[in-house]
């Protein structure tokens, strides 16, 4: 059993070490590192967003969080004048999927698997916020690419 010092000391050490731990200040910025001439990874809120430079424009994995959709579209523009033509989303958390309808709208595809259409396309729980998160509107759904095909 512990007693009075000892939990004192521990209390002490906890406060002082968790002092020491980096702040997630980065939780509501945005910025783009330079991996090569052509990749880049833009922070985004709580997420990370590759970005490809294409001769065709951007391809993105992933749009980063809907609240910061404004910046983030900000630091594309750098980046063959911010055209965006794909984004894959990698999954249908709000984080992931935040700037799909502004980029839908541009005409960007949204390419994502079958399921990550189906959970975009409902409300659903969010047990670390005790919330449901509403559906995502139908322009930030993922949408086909037009068939060039002639061929029927």
């Amino acid at each position: 059993m512990l007693n009075r010092r000892q939990l004192l000391i521990g209390a002490a050490g906890a406060l002082v070490g968790g002092m020491s731990l980096p702040r997630r200040a980065g939780a509501q910025q945005t910025g783009r590192v330079a991996l090569s001439d052509r990749l880049s990874v833009l922070t985004s809120g709580r997420t990370n967003v590759v970005v490809l430079s294409t001769a065709d424009g951007l391809v993105l994995v992933d749009s980063g969080a809907p609240e910061l959709t404004n910046p983030f579209i900000s630091d594309l523009e750098p980046l063959s004048g911010g055209r965006v033509t794909t984004v894959f989303n990698t999954h249908w958390h709000l984080d992931n999927t935040g700037a799909n309808e502004t980029l839908g709208q541009a005409g960007a595809t949204i390419v994502a698997h079958e399921n990550t259409r189906l959970w975009m396309a409902v409300p659903t729980w969010i047990p670390a916020e005790d919330r449901y998160t509403g559906s995502l509107v139908r322009a930030a759904h993922i949408r086909p690419r037009p068939s060039t095909s002639t061929a029927r």
